[in-house]
């Protein structure tokens, strides 16, 4: 931060390198950040480079696993489940795509999109905390399905019930106590909600660890967290042993919890 660099190159290794970025990108305001991998090392002649028709074919990763079969070969190996995973997912989505509708006040029929592309999927990410899909249609199911994104969208069988959906969503607190030393979070902790999350544990922590050393931050209705949510479990969890409370968050879904598992846990 000090230096203030304009380029941060990262070479923890992957996916280390990624995760850390992920991590602390958004402290250290870093304009561009990009893991490297192993070039250092060819660039300081540690490690050869494979042959010039290696490198030409793609099989220069079978020369870097002969150097370095210990370290490499669990890599690799996880590499090949994740595109026999990936490879009907490519060709799922391949092909044209019928065009998307304009979403009206939130509110996106997609009952008719009988072709569905990675494209088509892209445009939809952006959008996908402030729009409800109504009655997707089978090839839109299907694709969510194999992107594993299903859960990532707002769903509704009809247009009432998707503006029924959307008002909830809004009227939604994002925290409240639901008995004593517990307090539920709910909705979408990201960098935009951070801030009244922290407002509402900080004030929890204080009104019950004068009578409780153990507080509970339960995580079941939490939908999304990225990388402030974490930031900000980390906080809560320090300002509470700063306090001599024990704080534990519990019951994070499917979806939540592999978000704290890459970010290496809340210690």
């Amino acid at each position: 931060r000090a230096m203030q660099p304009h380029l941060l190159f990262v070479a923890f290794g992957c996916p280390k390198a990624e995760k850390w970025i992920a991590m602390q990108n958004r402290e250290l305001g870093v304009p561009v950040a990009m893991g490297i991998g192993g070039t250092l090392d060819f660039v300081a002649g540690k490690q050869r480079r494979a042959p010039q028709w290696m490198q030409q074919t793609g099989a220069e990763w079978l020369y870097r696993l002969a150097q370095e079969p210990r370290r490499l070969w669990h890599r690799y190996a996880m590499d090949l489940l994740t595109l026999g995973r990936l490879l009907p997912q490519c060709l799922l989505l391949r092909g044209a795509n019928d065009p998307l509708p304009a979403p009206q006040d939130g509110v996106l029929d997609t009952a008719n999109l009988r072709r569905v592309n990675s494209a088509l999927i892209a445009q939809l990410l952006p959008h996908r905390r402030h729009l409800v899909l109504v009655d997707p249609s089978r090839a839109l199911r299907r694709a969510l399905v194999w992107l594993r994104l299903t859960d990532e969208f707002m769903i509704a069988p009809d247009e009432s019930a998707a503006r029924r959906l959307l008002f909830e969503r809004a009227a939604e607190p994002n925290a409240f106590e639901t008995g004593a030393g517990v307090l539920q979070w709910r909705g979408e902790v990201t960098t935009q909600t951070a801030p009244l999350f922290w407002d509402l544990t900080q004030r929890f922590v204080n009104d019950w660890g004068v009578a409780q050393r153990t507080l509970v931050v339960d995580l079941t209705p939490v939908r999304h967290l990225d990388s402030a949510g974490i930031e900000l479990m980390r906080r809560a969890r320090d300002f509470a042993r700063q306090r001599r409370v024990n704080l534990e968050f519990r019951h994070p879904s499917a979806a939540v919890g592999q978000v704290i598992a890459m970010a290496g846990g809340i210690p």
